[in-house]
């Protein structure tokens, strides 16, 4: 199984995206499109939910699902993965939190919407996402997609060509229908009067089953790649310079948010066959800028936090000067804590 660095250099570009959409899209000066498109980089954040989707299938290709044994296996090996350092993340936030907060109220945080975070499940309560390390929802909608990843495998693997297709298809309708809900769902409240107190639409951005289009999509070509699907040169070229241009439009329009959402989502997995396919030879950096994306994305509001005294954006002065900071210690936490501890809770529960 050859190695796809194309994919891996690219997930540092979406990581970034995503930073720059926290801390510098209210303080971002200069043309109304590259407003925009810091604007839109939490869409970082879907494009990770395609290619995950992608990334498994291809590493799965010869995993038999059907026995008991292979999916505890895969279900430890994705722990193995992402709860090191996500706990390291959720730790950090804690500490940051404390230094700020009267113990007395700190203490409530941590037993409630803390002890939610730490179990992966804030992506299922309303408001507990916003409260503990906001980045932290996406790795709980993810542990939701690994749990239901062996089931959809099977299925998807016994898909022609064709039909893979016509389902990729209605995925993309999908997801489309759902964006479409939760945007038109954002006025109304939910469980008003409690702590739990939300939007049903930004709920509903957030609840896994709601994403699950997307990481379905990823599945659908992933298959389709490793089936042997491939698809001509300009199509992915294509597909990255439409959907840069879908980012720049002005995120105000109802209008171009729901139809830009519905139509990323086509447009990412087709960049990630492209990519998965790139003969290109990059930088030993990029890979590893790539490598550390995760300990990026998941440590950029704890150690926010801790060196600003805030998790609000600030200047865009701040993201500048936090970044290198950022990005130096996302490669040290890849290599001193995330590696090992992966090879440690795959070699001791192996």
């Amino acid at each position: 199984m050859k190695d796809l660095p194309a994919l891996t250099a690219v997930r540092f570009v979406a990581a970034l995206a995503v930073f720059f959409y926290h801390y510098a899209r209210f303080d971002i000066s200069g043309p109304p499109s590259l407003q925009h498109l810091v604007q839109s980089g939490y869409t970082g954040v879907a494009f990770f939910f395609v290619l995950s989707g992608f990334i498994l299938t291809y590493v799965s290709q010869d995993v038999r699902f059907s026995l008991p044994s292979e999916r505890r296996k895969f279900w430890m090996r994705r722990v193995a993965r992402i709860y090191p350092v996500y706990v390291l993340a959720w730790a950090l936030f804690g500490l940051g939190l404390a230094l700020q907060l009267k113990f007395t109220y700190f203490s409530k945080i941590l037993a409630s919407f803390g002890s939610v975070a730490l179990v992966l499940l804030q992506s299922w309560i309303p408001r507990a996402a916003e409260n503990w390390n906001w980045p932290g929802w996406s790795l709980s909608t993810e542990a939701f997609f690994y749990l239901t990843f062996p089931v959809w495998f099977l299925q998807a693997k016994k898909l022609t060509k064709r039909v893979l297709l016509i389902v990729a298809f209605l995925l993309v309708v999908l997801n489309a229908a759902l964006v479409s809900l939760a945007a038109s769902t954002a006025p109304l409240r939910i469980l008003a009067g409690t702590p739990l107190e939300d939007s049903l639409g930004e709920f509903l951005t957030v609840l896994p089953v709601m994403r699950w289009p997307l990481f379905a999509l990823g599945v659908i070509a992933g298959r389709l790649y490793t089936m042997g699907w491939r698809s001509p040169n300009w199509v992915p070229v294509t597909s990255a310079v439409v959907a840069v241009f879908a980012l720049t439009l002005s995120p105000d329009s109802t209008w171009v948010h729901l139809n830009r959402d519905a139509v990323l989502a086509p447009l990412f997995a087709l960049m990630i066959l492209g990519l998965a396919d790139a003969r290109v030879r990059l930088p030993r950096i990029a890979i590893v800028l790539g490598q550390a994306s995760y300990a990026l994305y998941i440590l950029q509001f704890p150690l926010w936090q801790l060196v600003w005294g805030t998790s609000l954006p600030g200047k865009l002065w701040q993201a500048w000067v936090f970044l290198p900071i950022l990005v130096s210690a996302s490669v040290m936490v890849y290599q001193f804590v995330e590696r090992p501890a992966e090879r440690w809770i795959r070699g001791r529960y192996a």
